[in-house]
């Protein structure tokens, strides 16, 4: 009888007792935090990198505001910017970005070669592009998301 009544009342403390709640919320939770934090952390360094592309070309048509006959200097005003942006992989490792730099002319939406004129006799716009490409590995596989993301970054200037 004593210890019917020991028992009961213990599961009955043992109920009502909220000792430990946080602990195992905490338990329940913490995994998914983490999820969410690794995700962030992944997605920061993404778009670090699009950051990077993105001012690797601003740098090659400001160089290319200039010197717009010269591609191959274009080319390397980008890759210099690149390397300030810690893109480019160490030696012996594949080149994980694309560089393309191309000069256009054109009268309105019509592309046209640099040496002819317009209809109405006036003289093409000159442009500049740069493209610029680069595969991202990311730390995790998400299911909604191809491995690698690709990031892709494009840069026009119209130059006189």
């Amino acid at each position: 009888m004593w210890r019917d009544r020991f028992s009961g009342s213990m599961l009955l403390w043992l109920w009502r007792c909220r000792r430990g709640n946080v602990a195992i919320e905490a338990a329940f939770l913490m995994p998914i935090l983490g999820l969410v934090l690794m995700g962030a952390i992944d997605f920061g360094f993404a778009y670090n990198a699009k950051l990077g592309l993105a001012d690797a070309t601003r740098a090659g048509v400001q160089y290319a505001a200039d010197n717009y006959n010269d591609l191959t200097d274009i080319s390397a005003a980008v890759h210099e910017m690149l390397e300030e942006a810690g893109l480019v992989p160490a030696p012996g490792e594949p080149q994980p970005v694309t560089t393309s730099a191309r000069s256009y002319c054109s009268c309105g939406a019509v592309e046209i070669a640099c040496s002819s004129t317009c209809t109405g006799g006036e003289l093409p716009n000159r442009y500049v592009e740069i493209t610029l490409a680069r595969e991202f590995g990311l730390m995790f596989h998400y299911p909604f998301m191809d491995d690698p993301v690709e990031l892709n970054e494009s840069a026009t200037m119209r130059v006189e």
